[in-house]
């Protein structure tokens, strides 16, 4: 019996056994858009990623930002600690979703949607289709606001203050510049090419109760203000500075 117990103990322990967080658990959503160049590069996926395999300039340079993910969180909660696959609900989208999302999201190549759904769609309290209109609706407001800002300003292939871009989205709308983080990552060095700070995304904090995606307005979604949760504007972009692509061969 002892034995027993020891066994069961140490399983109950294992990851497959912890008790899963609610649906709906959360205080807020982190809305990740991906720079798909530099995600390419500084990943390594350009090798190992369909999505990356075949780069499309012209339509990066249409749409310069895509999305990554929608992800509930807890304030003052580690990474290690947020919601990660609350429920086992099946994954099931519509070919209709399918067809925008091939637009919208270019990692469904890499069958990112499933993995996104698993991991952090599952702890929304949404159901899948409900949760990936929602993220088509969000990726269309961030094409006609940050993403036609990149491209108005000619930002792409060049060098950008993070304040600089931030102060551009504000003077349009002051609550998304609140609400707006900048990530940068190292490039690898390559072909005699130096390291370098890429943008390969960009954050944007999210209400947690949605709006009816009826109901007429610039963002499907209210925004929450970076200070509210300790976060700030730059991520990793050294000297507040990072580059923003022009192409995947940039």
């Amino acid at each position: 019996m002892r034995l027993l117990a020891a066994v069961l103990a140490v399983l109950i322990a294992q990851p497959a056994f912890a008790q899963r967080t609610p649906p709906g658990a959360f205080d807020y959503y982190v809305f990740a858009l991906s720079v798909a160049p530099g995600f390419c590069d500084v990943t390594g996926n350009r090798i190992h990623s369909n999505q990356c395999a075949a780069p499309d300039d012209e339509a990066y340079r249409a749409m310069p930002l895509t999305i990554h993910g929608l992800w509930p969180n807890k304030r003052n909660a580690d990474i290690r600690d947020q919601p990660d696959k609350c429920s086992t609900e099946r994954f099931h989208l519509s070919a209709g979703l399918r067809q925008q999302l091939q637009i919208y999201m270019p990692g469904i190549a890499d069958d990112l949607p499933y993995h996104e759904w698993e991991k952090h769609g599952t702890c929304t309290g949404l159901s899948p289709d409900a949760y990936f209109r929602r993220i088509i609706a969000l990726a269309k407001a961030a094409d006609a606001t940050i993403g036609t800002i990149l491209k108005q300003q000619q930002m792409l292939g060049k060098t950008v203050p993070v304040t600089a871009l931030v102060d551009l989205v504000a003077a349009r709308n002051p609550q998304l510049g609140a609400a707006m983080q900048v990530d940068c990552q190292f490039t690898r060095a390559a072909g005699g090419k130096p390291s370098r700070a890429d943008i390969t995304e960009i954050h944007i904090l999210l209400a947690k109760d949605f709006p009816p995606l009826t109901v007429a307005a610039d963002w499907p979604a209210r925004f929450v203000p970076l200070s509210s949760v300790g976060w700030g504007t730059n991520s990793g972009c050294p000297g507040g500075m990072g580059y923003l692509r022009g192409s995947y061969a940039d």
